[in-house]
């Protein structure tokens, strides 16, 4: 009889505390858990186990959208649970060495990738397939949003200097031109 292989449940950790995110983006959009819940149609616990890191994955990806955060390094796309299956096909591992790796099982594993699921499973997922997500827009600045643009300090500066700046190339709506 041959013996099952032994699984090997290796540690990642995320560079980002998703839950606290989830909190602080909240407080700063001056939510109390009972108005986020009732906007993403839950109760007040459920937002309350989110952002302590359990709670149910559908309902932090409602949070995510109608609260405007956004992860990097994972795929591109409208709804969490795909980003989160074609982050696992780019990253090749099938369900089955997913779940050896974690240590939750193939069909949570499933279930995630269909938009049901456990913020933790979610969480260990990620740190297995994108150890290094992020936060869209969290700037290392303090008050600038989003990294990608030249800071306003610096536009200010060049501003003064060269005058007003009419035209952006890039035509984004989060780029501060002068203003």
């Amino acid at each position: 009889m041959a013996k099952k292989a032994a699984t090997r449940h290796t540690t990642n950790t995320l560079i980002i505390d998703l839950p606290a995110e989830l909190k602080a983006q909240r407080a700063s959009h001056g939510l109390s858990a009972e108005e986020l819940a009732c906007q993403v149609g839950c109760e007040a616990l459920d937002i309350c186990l989110v952002e302590s890191g359990n709670g149910r994955f559908e309902i932090m990806s409602r949070m995510m959208d109608r609260l405007k955060v956004d992860l990097t390094g994972i795929a591109k796309g409208i709804f969490l649970h795909e980003r989160l299956r074609d982050t696992r096909s780019r990253k090749k591992p099938s369900l089955a060495d997913l779940a050896d790796v974690t240590g939750i099982a193939e069909t949570s594993l499933a279930n995630l990738e269909r938009g049901v699921g456990r913020v933790d499973h979610f969480l260990q997922v990620l740190a297995k397939l994108a150890p290094k997500a992020g936060i869209r827009g969290k700037g290392s600045a303090a008050g600038e949003k989003d990294t990608r643009f030249t800071s306003k300090a610096l536009l200010t500066s060049v501003c003064l200097v060269f005058g007003g700046i009419d035209w952006d190339t890039c035509g984004h709506s989060g780029s501060h031109l002068c203003d």
